[in-house]
């Protein structure tokens, strides 16, 4: 929800708790990752983004569907 309306730091801090109790969270890694880009933390979003989606090869689709896309939150 924190993703959605912009509140970058929220929503890496409310991912960073949801990868602690489950650190192979393709979800949680792609919304930490679209936050990271937002902020202009483009390492670390591409971090966590490959990581994702060598999870869940179709996480972008995926989270696209739900209005979470890199470049246009």
């Amino acid at each position: 929800m924190n993703l959605l309306l912009k509140r970058y730091d929220a929503a890496i801090t409310d991912y960073d708790a949801a990868l602690k109790i489950r650190s192979d969270d393709a979800y949680s890694l792609f919304g930490r990752g679209a936050a990271k880009f937002k902020k202009g933390d483009l390492k670390g979003a591409d971090a966590d983004v490959v990581q994702a989606q060598a999870l869940k090869p179709d996480i972008a689709e995926y989270m696209a569907v739900l209005g979470i896309q890199l470049g246009t939150l």
